[in-house]
């Protein structure tokens, strides 16, 4: 099942970018627009007006009666045809596009099951729902043994005392993340949303597959103007039961942040983010995390730009299977802020373990250390389906030695209304 899965992420972008020359001219049913995005006004030097060609109107000195249009043109001039207007540019076809209808940045996998700003989010509040699959390859646990007061076999003793094996806990193990979304837009500028996801660590003796923490998210546009949107978020992954040797944090944090989207030119755009891990209590990693993400309209039919009403559309308003292909190029990076170790991390109870320092304090067999400086690349395919559908598959790996995992394979899909 895992290999089909992998398989299916690479060959994403090459077989659709294939099937859209044939299913161009095709037509599959009738098709359903992503609702409008309304733009709040911009200062005026940001703001085109456009208007379609018009026919010229008479000077109100010289009215022309009913009838006597002839006698008006200088002989042997032609009558010249009405002027057929243009199709008026909509300033937010840009928006619905490539913020709204797509499904904004990819993302990638972090540290212990957390949620990160960029995982399927764009800077434009919209009403959708979600599902990525993520297959993490050698994820990094970030535990070690504590040897200060614990010799190795007393370590590994305690482990194998509450079922788990040592030598899985602290070496590398693959990871599958099951991830799903949900967002309503209030307004056009505010959203909530909320996210859940479940580790599987593939029955690994010594890791517990588990529900990471949840995440609630508000989002609001700050900037909405002709192609280009900022919006401020605030998210809290709330903490959760958690059962022995389960990788999610076990504390609640908080995750300010920010989400931009910007378009470059006709068919290249930019989406950014930054975000802080603000973890509540002490015995904590702050950290904080970026992205800056690149994308192109390879392929975009003319309907995601001028809707229903124009071109050879009009009639019947059929579409075909595959209405935009976007390969996209995406760097992200993390840093812990301050000390990168927790104590006593994921459920391995201190104070139900035989073991204590020469001051009687319990001390647990493992500890903690995040990876203090992280750079990722995510490299994928985004393709615009009708009926609101968009698809994703992508590949995502580190650029430097401290990482989280060694290669990732994503698969996502979005509905929106």
């Amino acid at each position: 099942m895992r290999k089909t899965l992998l398989t299916a992420a690479l060959g994403l972008g090459v077989s659709l970018g294939v099937a859209v020359n044939a299913q161009a001219t095709g037509h599959h049913g009738h098709y359903y627009p992503a609702p409008p995005v309304t733009v709040y006004p911009c200062p005026p030097s940001k703001v085109i007006k456009v208007e379609p060609h018009k026919k010229a109107e008479p000077k109100p000195s010289a009215p022309v009666e009913p009838g006597r249009e002839a006698e008006q043109r200088p002989e042997g001039q032609p009558q010249q045809p009405e002027t057929v207007p243009f199709p008026p540019v909509d300033p937010t076809a840009g928006l619905t596009a490539g913020g709204a209808a797509g499904m904004g940045m990819i993302g990638r996998a972090d540290q212990n099951a957390r949620f990160n700003l960029f995982d399927v989010q764009s800077a434009i509040p919209r009403t959708r729902v979600w599902f990525a699959y993520q297959s993490v390859q050698d994820y990094k646990t970030g535990l070690t043994p504590t040897l200060n007061f614990l010799s190795p076999s007393a370590v590994s003793s305690s482990l194998e005392s509450q079922g788990l094996n040592p030598a899985n806990v602290f070496n590398r193990a693959d990871q599958d993340l099951y991830r799903f979304g949900v967002e309503y837009a209030i307004n056009p500028r505010l959203s909530i949303a909320a996210q859940a996801q479940y580790y599987d660590m593939g029955g690994v003796d010594g890791l517990d597959s588990d529900w990471s923490n949840p995440q609630v998210m508000v989002k609001y546009a700050l900037r909405m103007c002709p192609g280009s949107v900022v919006s401020a978020t605030l998210g809290i992954q709330l903490q959760t039961d958690r059962n022995v040797g389960g990788i999610h944090d076990d504390t609640t944090a908080y995750y300010p942040g920010l989400l931009a989207y910007q378009e470059v030119g006709k068919n290249a755009f930019i989406q950014s983010g930054v975000q802080f891990r603000l973890p509540w209590g002490g015995n904590q990693v702050y950290t904080v995390d970026y992205g800056l993400s690149f994308g192109y309209w390879l392929y975009r039919h003319p309907s995601l730009e001028y809707g229903c009403g124009w071109g050879g559309y009009a009639a019947s308003c059929h579409k075909p299977l595959i209405l935009g292909i976007i390969p996209m190029v995406e760097l992200y990076g993390k840093h812990v802020l301050g000390d990168a170790t927790i104590t006593d991390p994921f459920g391995f109870n201190a104070g139900t373990l035989p073991f204590a320092d020469v001051f009687g304090n319990f001390t647990a067999p493992v500890t903690f250390e995040e990876p203090r400086n992280v750079y990722d690349l995510t490299v994928g395919t985004q393709v615009i389906l009708g009926h609101g559908l968009a698809a994703t598959g992508a590949i995502s790996f580190p650029l430097t030695g401290s990482n989280v995992r060694d290669v990732e394979y994503i698969l996502a899909v979005q509905l929106g209304f």
